[in-house]
């Protein structure tokens, strides 16, 4: 077998120093384990509490890894107002779009309106 002499201690070196990959997969564990709540981090948390620990990485190397070992969250649905049946969503029309009053401060005719915007 003919290899290099620096070709062979690279690999020595190489195969003695552990996986960048698995260390970050062990701290995520750890992150993990320490509080129910942390099953939902995503990758831009899990980032930023393996940056707590004192470990640097990129936010792909986080999802790859993330990825390779089934730690990806679930996506959430976004919780709106909507129901699903539309006759309970509809309201009646008293104004059926007269926004005009007889005079400002007589109370019988007062309209009001309002813009209810859900963010």
């Amino acid at each position: 077998m003919e290899v290099s002499r620096s070709g062979y201690y690279k690999y020595r070196q190489i195969k003695a120093s552990p996986n960048k990959n698995a260390v970050i997969l062990a701290a995520m564990l750890d992150i993990l384990k320490e509080d129910a709540e942390n099953s939902n981090y995503g990758k831009i948390r899990m980032r930023l509490a393996l940056r707590a620990k004192g470990i640097k990485c990129s936010r792909a190397r986080v999802a790859k890894v993330m990825e390779e070992n089934g730690l990806n969250k679930k996506k959430r649905s976004p919780r709106g107002i909507t129901k699903a049946n539309r006759a309970a969503q509809a309201s009646e029309n008293l104004l059926n779009g007269d926004f005009t009053a007889e005079k400002p401060t007589s109370h019988k005719h007062r309209h009001w309106t309002v813009c209810c915007i859900y963010l």
